[in-house]
Formats: C-alpha cells, structure tokens, sequence
C-alpha cells in the first residue's frame, strides 16, 4: 500500500486508476493460471438493473448485520476491484483486489432452500406464471414478489443462511472484499438469472412442470372440441408457449454441478445429474402428454356417444316390441 509523504493515509488513487490496475492483475493472474477470469463490470452508478439483481442487493442491505461494510463494498465492485466471480450450488468464490498486491479470496456459502418453502412458492408460482422467460425477467404479479421476497420463508437468504470467509487481516464479520463480492453477484444475476436458483438448491426443471401441467390442464379444458392432431400442433413451438430456451436439438450435455460461462444447463446440490431435457426431448415429452389427453378425452366422449347411441336404439326396440304386441292384440 502507497501512503502519502505528508501524512499516514493511503495516498488517493482515482476510479480509473484502481479500475486500470484490476484490469492488470486480472491479465496477468489469468495468464499464470492458464484459465480466463470473469471479472465484475459496472457500467454507471446502478449496480444491478434486473429484478433479480436488485432484489438481492435489497435484500442484503434490509439486515443490519451488514449495514457498516456495504458502502466499502459499492465503491470496489463499481472500481472492477471484483476480477473473478464464480457461482456454483451453495456457494458463491470470488478473487478481489485490495491494498496487496494480489487479489483476496472470497468463498460465501449460501444455505440451500427449505424444502417446505420452496414447496409452498412453487404452489403460489403455479397460477401467477405464465412462461419461464416472465420467471427469469422477474415479470410476474406483486403478491408472488412479495412472496418471494419475504423474510425467512422465502427465496433470498438472511444473514444466518450466509456463510463468508475471506483471507485478507480484516477480521470484521462481513469485511469490504465480502461485501464488494456480494454485489457483484447482483450484476452476475443481470446476465444470468437462472443462477440464482441453482445457488439456492432449486431445480429450475420444477417451474417447467408447473408451466407444462398448467398448458395441459388449459388444453384438456378445450379437448372435447378438438381432434387429437388439432391438440398435438399446440405444442409444434415450445419456445413461443413456454417462452423458455431449451438449448439446441440433439444435445446431450449433461448437468454439472459447476457454473459455466458459456453453458445455459445448471444442476442443484442434493439432485442426481442426469442428461439435460433437450428442445427436442422436451417437445416429445409434451406432445406424448397432449396425445395421452387427447386420447383419454376421445375415448370418454366415444363412450358417452355410444351410451346415448344405445340408448336410442333400445327405445326404438321397446317401441318396435310393442307396436308388434298391439298388433298380435288386435288380430286377437
């Protein structure tokens, strides 16, 4: 650290300045390490824009617990002192620039969701949903906001499900790399959504479900006027109705339980990897379903007409048989 000749502050060093230095150690440490770093980068005074960038700088800032190191932290994120951030499931590691001459390590573990919350807003998401896309963009009504956000039972972490650990002298709780750390998740949640849930434990495959089965019951409502090709085209495009990116067809990458920069599929702790469902698996599976309604709904208005054609006909038979009796009767 570089203190100023007339006194024993740190000598100032301007935004840029620290901005041009961070970008340096990041060169240089990516090229000893071999691998590409995925620094922070703030554009402007607002840290995160998205719903859920904010929403997680909200939340941070709402416990007092860390009130005192916030401010520190801004300041580094927004100067690019953050030059490597990686989420994985359950935990957040991070390279930060400080005072020294190398970047801090960071590891924050987060808790993984309570099963019976997570059950309980994945009920309140089934009629307040209309598509992944509306999930991802946090475009969805207040009150499933509001559910989510609230303390204790719902999606955000309070400060006991939040583990930090940092090897830089400060021994303050939550500490200026920390901090600087937990905002740059923000920006990382603007670009990528999605790995707010797999930080959290939760199988985005779940909400998949709740769209699938909402479509299906929408369909089945309809079913009894519609033949089964008429059903089976609803789902010829996946993307516009569940308003979701599946990948490309034919893949078959596997879930990981590691955040890739260049990968869209994410895996949850505690859930066995399996192959990811592919557009094309994915449109199989939902066409197999939508037939199997369609199926079902057939069968029960064939049976239905065939009850009330019986019927029709054993009417005619009794009305037959005894205009044969009044017949037989009169000749009698």
């Amino acid at each position: 650290m570089r203190y100023s000749r007339y006194n024993d502050y740190p000598e100032y060093v301007s935004k840029a300045e620290k901005i041009k230095r961070a970008e340096k150690a990041r060169e240089k440490l990516s090229k000893k390490r071999g691998v590409a770093l995925e620094s922070i980068e703030v554009s402007g005074r607002v840290i995160a824009k998205s719903w859920w960038g904010k929403t997680w700088n909200s939340n941070m800032e709402r416990y007092s617990d860390y009130a005192y190191r916030l401010d520190r932290g801004r300041s580094y994120v927004r100067s690019g002192a953050v030059i490597d951030l990686k989420i994985k499931a359950g935990e957040i590691s991070a390279l930060v620039m400080g005072s020294s001459p190398r970047p801090y390590q960071i590891t924050i573990k987060i808790d993984m969701l309570k099963k019976t919350d997570y059950v309980n807003l994945l009920e309140m998401s089934k009629n307040a949903l209309d598509s992944m896309k509306a999930l991802l963009n946090g475009e969805f009504p207040s009150e499933l906001k509001d559910a989510f956000f609230t303390k204790n039972t719902g999606l955000f972490p309070s400060p006991k499900e939040i583990h930090f650990q940092c090897d830089c002298p400060d021994v303050a709780k939550m500490c200026k790399h920390v901090a600087s750390a937990m905002y740059g998740v923000s920006v990382r949640l603007d670009q990528k959504p999605e790995l707010f849930f797999l930080l959290r434990g939760i199988d985005v495959g779940d909400f998949v479900n709740v769209l699938v089965d909402k479509e299906k019951d929408s369909i089945l409502s309809r079913s009894s006027k519609k033949s089964e090709r008429v059903l089976a085209n609803e789902s010829d495009d996946l993307s516009e109705l569940f308003g979701i990116d599946l990948g490309e067809e034919g893949s078959t990458t596997t879930v990981t339980p590691e955040y890739i920069q260049d990968s869209d599929t994410i895996t949850m702790k505690g859930i066995e990897a399996k192959p990811v469902k592919t557009k094309k698996t994915v449109k199989k599976a939902i066409k197999k379903a939508i037939k199997k309604a369609a199926k079902k709904a057939a069968k029960k208005a064939a049976k239905k007409a065939a009850k009330k054609a019986a019927k029709k006909t054993l009417k005619k038979a009794v009305k037959k048989k005894a205009g044969e009796k009044a017949v037989v009767k009169k000749l009698i």
